[in-house]
């Protein structure tokens, strides 16, 4: 794995929580304070102006299922062997004073996949190592996914990276939303990428259970992610932010970079 830049990558990164308003599905979230005309927090600061729309990439170590209305690729709340990665198209229609504003999501498009772990090793003369095809397919894996960051590079104004990790009892689909909505109100400005965990415990003592184990099954797989975007051509700069039961998911993946940077 390369590491060469990741102390510098990791010093500029900044962790904050989000808290999500409850709103019907397929809502665009109200217009934040910051924008809000004479009384904006930030000068100059925008949303999008515009309904054009997104397309953001997902790295998920969630099961693929088919979905039940729909029979379209979608991801569960199953522990997956395998990350997989691809992109979602994001329909956005903007609020205006009449009317609500709308975002929809289209299915999911897997673009590949990570093998499945543990990663395979094998006994040399020299001491045990990761089976060459197995680091091979990793690596194919890191470059597929790079290469979708860098074409999103390519036509952002800011050559920087948003990353959300969502929270206790989300759906992949809720995931997506909220990550929508943050690349919106941030202008599209940049390269938006969601990580999403098999979150999805019902219930609040024992969910909650299910979803803390979830959690810390995904923190390896978490970290690959995390050191693939950082590591990316033309990244200037990687912005984490995390909700909930997420935060410590992206803490935990952080302090295992940290110790191997």
């Amino acid at each position: 794995m390369r590491l060469k830049n990741l102390a510098r990558v990791l010093a500029g990164m900044a962790i904050a929580g989000v808290l999500s308003a409850c709103s019907p599905q397929d809502a665009l979230a109200p217009t934040p304070s910051i924008y809000a005309g004479a009384t904006a927090l930030v000068e100059n600061s925008r949303p999008s102006n515009g309904g054009d729309d997104l397309s953001l990439v997902y790295v998920t170590d969630r099961v693929p299922m088919a979905d039940p209305a729909t029979g379209a690729l979608s991801y569960g709340a199953g522990r997956s062997p395998f990350m997989s990665f691809g992109t979602i198209d994001v329909d956005i229609t903007p609020s205006t004073p009449t009317d609500a504003g709308k975002l929809k999501l289209a299915p999911p498009t897997e673009v590949g996949r990570f093998p499945e772990g543990p990663y395979t090793t094998e006994p040399t003369p020299k001491g045990v190592r990761r089976a060459p095809d197995v680091v091979a397919a990793h690596e194919s894996a890191v470059a597929q996914l790079q290469g979708e960051i860098r074409r999103r590079l390519a036509t952002a104004q800011r050559k920087e990276v948003v990353v959300f990790i969502h929270g206790y009892n989300n759906t992949f689909d809720d995931a997506a939303r909220t990550m929508g909505n943050l690349c919106h109100y941030l202008g599209h400005d940049f390269v938006c990428v969601v990580l999403t965990w098999p979150a999805g415990g019902k219930g609040v003592f024992m969910g909650y259970n299910v979803d803390r184990e979830s959690s810390e099954f995904a923190v390896a797989d978490m970290k690959k992610a995390i050191r693939a975007v950082s590591e990316t051509e033309g990244v200037r700069a990687v912005h984490l932010i995390a909700h909930s039961r997420g935060t410590d998911v992206l803490t935990s993946a952080l302090q295992q970079l940290a110790i191997e940077a």
